[in-house]
């Protein structure tokens, strides 16, 4: 029999460059928006000579230009400004060859101490019009271990764009955001493996771009001296625990923000602080066990979630927290177990009813998995993840327009899902349309695949 694969968590979507995410924005006639973005550029001119300046240079230079309507393949002269010391590309501008003192684009780079990309400026005009650049961005990245993200606005200020890549608890993650999908996805998602991925992509990422709209200022420190926010919260926070050494509250609250910046072993080492402190202190139990489990310590996490329900016993959170680490585990019996009673001490839990129906499925109940992804669709209709595990769980009982219906609906709310694309692929080679098939497994085929909290094979 076909093996398919029922999935338990998902990231549904692609990453594309700093440079090519952003759609172009055409200028309307705003006069302040062209002042502004024409400062940006004369700012981000500023802010190269000074780069240029304080170090040996080395430069390449290649031609470019463009087909089509404007057809000038040697309209300019793009030279590239190294830093002779240490190799990393300060800036890049693309001079007008027809005018050689015109910026036709220009970007620059500042780095942190890892001499890895911290912030990146650009912005170009239109080769036939100069009324203000056509597109400007201003991209700050963040490292957190294998991770890579970076979250980008225009010079007005405006959120544009949120990109991440990399490994998270050994799991591959390729996620990419348009302003159109930020929102909904902060407010509305509801899986905790998607919730703390994406934390770690961005919690250390300003939220608003007010102190990079004028990159001049950068040019005395070239690093971020504004702070980042969770930065600032965690000085303050130590501040605060140098006056009150004994305050075991405070000692979770750092904890939370090392957790929240992937640095378990000091979140550990807070909880344990607040623990020795107050042995009492139930929450810190809670974000012990949560760091220990992210730490790779699961069964030592697992264990501290046990006490903390053992003194709430009616919070599904925390059941479904100690299931889904008991998945981790393989420990599938237990895991059940504990989703179950999360969804009897709360029936809305979307997170628990799909993982459930994962489990179910696996066994090769499919009823009860369908009742579980239904259910977890009730309570949170944007909950790509159940869709799509619902419309698996319709292929492997023969009901292709169930699974039609179901998949549509998954691609809805992501139309660049390798994996609900290669589904639907299949679906409608069941129902005889092998043409639509095609065209859509070969778009999916040329997309990275999808990702995965967890993954169970259903035979």
């Amino acid at each position: 029999m076909k093996t398919l694969i029922l999935v338990c968590l998902l990231f549904p979507f692609t990453l594309s460059s700093a440079t090519s995410a952003t759609r172009d924005a055409r200028i309307k006639e705003d006069k302040i928006q062209v002042k502004q973005w024409n400062n940006f550029v004369s700012e981000l001119y500023q802010l190269h000579l000074a780069q240029t300046k304080k170090v040996p240079i080395k430069t390449t230079e290649i031609i470019g230009g463009y087909g089509g309507g404007f057809s000038n393949k040697e309209f300019y002269r793009e030279i590239s400004y190294y830093n002779k010391n240490n190799n990393n590309l300060l800036s890049k501008i693309q001079w007008e060859i027809k005018r050689p003192n015109t910026i036709h684009a220009i970007e620059v780079f500042l780095y942190n101490e890892q001499n890895k990309i911290k912030t990146d400026f650009y912005a170009r005009f239109l080769p036939y019009a100069r009324n203000a650049p056509v597109q400007t961005l201003i991209n700050l990245h963040n490292y957190n271990d294998e991770l890579h993200s970076f979250r980008q606005f225009d010079a007005s200020g405006e959120l544009i764009y949120e990109t991440c890549r990399g490994k998270f608890f050994n799991k591959k993650i390729n996620l990419h955001l348009d302003n159109e999908e930020i929102f909904d996805f902060r407010n509305n998602n509801s899986d905790e493996f998607v919730n703390e991925t994406y934390a770690a992509c961005f919690l250390n990422v300003a939220k608003t771009a007010s102190s990079y709209l004028l990159p001049a200022k950068f040019i005395e420190n070239n690093k971020n001296h504004y702070g980042d926010p969770i930065e600032i919260k965690l000085e303050i926070l130590s501040q605060k625990i140098k006056k009150q050494k004994n305050n075991p509250h405070l000692y979770v609250k750092r904890g939370n923000i090392y957790f929240q910046l992937h640095d378990f072993n000091k979140a550990i080492s807070d909880f344990n602080i607040a623990l020795s402190l107050d042995e009492n202190l139930q929450q810190a139990y809670f974000e012990r066990g949560m760091a220990l489990a992210r730490n790779g310590q699961i069964e030592a996490g697992i264990k501290d979630l046990s006490h903390f329900i053992k003194y709430n016993p009616k919070s599904s959170l925390a059941y479904t927290k100690r299931g889904v680490r008991y998945i981790w585990a393989q420990k599938l019996d237990l895991a059940q177990k504990d989703l179950l009673y999360a969804v009897k001490l709360d029936n809305t839990n979307s997170e628990a009813h799909d993982d459930l129906g994962v489990i179910y499925a696996q066994q090769k109940n499919y009823n009860q998995a369908l009742k579980h992804f239904s259910l977890a669709i009730q309570y949170d209709p944007s909950y790509q993840k159940a869709y799509h595990n619902m419309a698996m769980a319709y292929t492997l009982t023969n009901k292709a327009e169930q699974a039609l219906s179901a998949i549509n609906k998954s691609l809805v709310l992501d139309d660049d899902s390798r994996n609900s694309l290669m589904l639907k692929g299949e679906i409608l080679k069941v129902l005889g349309k092998e043409n639509e098939a095609n065209r859509i497994i070969e778009k999916a085929e040329f997309l990275p695949e999808g990702n995965w909290s967890e993954r169970f094979n259903v035979q």
